[in-house]
């Protein structure tokens, strides 16, 4: 794999002689660099609340939510990792829409009857009974869903769109690195 990745590398064009590090100032010349410290969760998020399905507890993360926004992106994270992953993007977010993320089976501080299958049916289950359990538990009725899934979230994202267990509400999707 080396060897090819080598090689790979080699028949790449080279830089032309003027190309510079990519800016850190927009086209005003404000500085874009931002703080990417990792928050703890209640720096980000308003309220962390566990939504039970059947035997499960499942960690949500809510931010942005004050007022019922009629938009909320639900965020699915990655395998290994955990809802606060999306901690700097939610920060982003909530200036704008609502934010609902929760750590999946098997992570974070969900727990979780049978925390070893993570099979696709199982976490499309799991996240479309997480997020109707979460309004439900705000006493909300469903708002305009936006899913971003990244990598295994991004695989469940898609899923779970694709079986209509959030329609009509879900309303677009973003997916990352899949």
């Amino acid at each position: 794999v080396a060897l090819g990745m080598n090689s790979m590398w080699s028949e790449l064009p080279s830089l032309p002689d003027n190309a510079s590090s990519p800016s850190t100032t927009d086209t005003s010349g404000t500085d874009l660099e931002e703080d990417t410290t990792p928050r703890k969760w209640n720096e980000v998020f308003e309220e962390k609340i566990f939504v039970r399905v059947g035997d499960d507890d499942f960690c949500v993360y809510l931010a942005g939510m004050a007022k019922e926004p009629s938009t909320v992106c639900v965020m699915l994270h990655g395998g290994g990792h955990c809802a606060l992953s999306w901690g700097l993007v939610a920060e982003n977010l909530k200036k704008n829409c609502g934010v609902l993320a929760y750590d999946a089976r098997g992570h974070g501080d969900s727990k979780c009857k049978d925390e070893r299958d993570l099979s696709a049916q199982v976490q499309v289950a799991d996240a479309a009974a997480v997020v109707q359990g979460a309004f439900a538990h705000r006493g909300q009725g469903m708002p305009d869903l936006v899913i971003c899934g990244h990598s295994m979230g991004g695989a469940i994202a898609i899923r779970l769109a694709a079986s209509g267990l959030l329609s009509p509400s879900l309303k677009g999707m973003v997916i990352i690195d899949v």
